[in-house]
């Protein structure tokens, strides 16, 4: 689990400094969930030699991530990909389910908006626009 967290220092440079700081020369894994080129880069800066940051945000269509090249050879650092943890759907979501089910996994804390089903082009731009990070649409009504 994570043992540290810092707060964006606004820039990549600055916040991989941060990170650095706080456990003495980088991490093993980086996780960047936002989506956002400029945190993937910090994720990439805050990792150790041999380390990996780990793209998880779902990014725009033309967004590019650019990395300073020499230290992905020089340093072994990593850049991976991870759609849904990289679980297998089939197996790992009804266990996911089962964990929610008996209060073991609190998904509610991540939900940032309950709408309608017809409310769908609402969410969208609720989304698209950063005003919450997770929206749940209600087949039976409901806005929070």
């Amino acid at each position: 689990g994570a043992t540290h967290a810092v707060e964006w220092a606004g820039g990549a440079d600055a916040t991989a400094e941060r990170v650095r700081a706080a456990v003495g020369g980088g991490v093993d894994y980086a996780f960047e969930a936002t989506g956002r080129t400029e945190a993937g880069l910090a994720a990439f800066l805050s990792t150790r030699p041999r380390g990996a940051a780990v793209l998880i945000g779902i990014p725009a269509a033309d967004a590019v991530l650019t990395l300073p090249a020499l230290q992905i050879p020089r340093l072994e650092r990593r850049v991976l990909g991870s759609v849904y943890g990289s679980a297998r759907p089939q197996r790992d979501f009804p266990a996911l389910l089962g964990l929610y089910r008996r209060g073991r996994l609190p998904l509610d804390r991540l939900v940032s908006r309950r709408l309608p089903l017809d409310a769908v082009g609402e969410a969208l731009d609720v989304l698209r626009g950063g005003a919450a990070l997770r929206v749940v649409l209600e087949m039976n009504g409901g806005r929070s």
